[in-house]
């Protein structure tokens, strides 16, 4: 048996041609796609770490209370011990929320500034890429 070898017909253009057929690398995009997402991985291990710092404080906290109350002999004090730390947690959970809240914000900035750049610079090299593809078709027609 023999193989017959097939033609390759070019690609059509114009409404009907394929988005993978465009003067803009599929490749260069899932890059670009790639880029921006790692930029808001970066972002969310962020403030993970900064919630677990939190949370490591608190329990930190907690563990220091139960040993204060266990030294506490009269019932005042360790009511008053009570009141101190519960008044501290309510102080360091509204501070964390605005600590995680601004960096959230600022994370979104962030994103918002890669996308941007990601954006520029994919149409940057489209534009590359379609003036030298009119460039080598005009000098085709020659």
């Amino acid at each position: 048996m023999t193989k017959t070898k097939q033609e390759r017909r070019a690609r059509p253009n114009g409404e009907t041609a394929s988005p993978f057929n465009s003067p803009l690398d599929f490749f260069q995009l899932c890059g670009a796609i790639a880029k921006v997402q790692a930029s808001g991985w970066q972002q969310v291990v962020r403030m993970n770490q900064e919630y677990l710092e939190f949370l490591n404080r608190r329990l930190e906290r907690d563990r220091e209370l139960a040993t204060d109350l266990a030294d506490r002999k009269d019932p005042a004090e360790a009511w008053a011990a009570w009141a101190a730390f519960y008044q501290a947690a309510q102080r360091d959970y509204s501070e964390e929320v605005d600590r995680l809240t601004e960096l959230y914000a600022n994370g979104a900035r962030a994103a918002t500034a890669d996308i941007q750049q990601q954006l520029e610079e994919t149409a940057a090299m489209a534009m590359n890429s379609a003036f030298a593809a009119t460039s080598a078709t005009k000098s085709e027609a020659v």
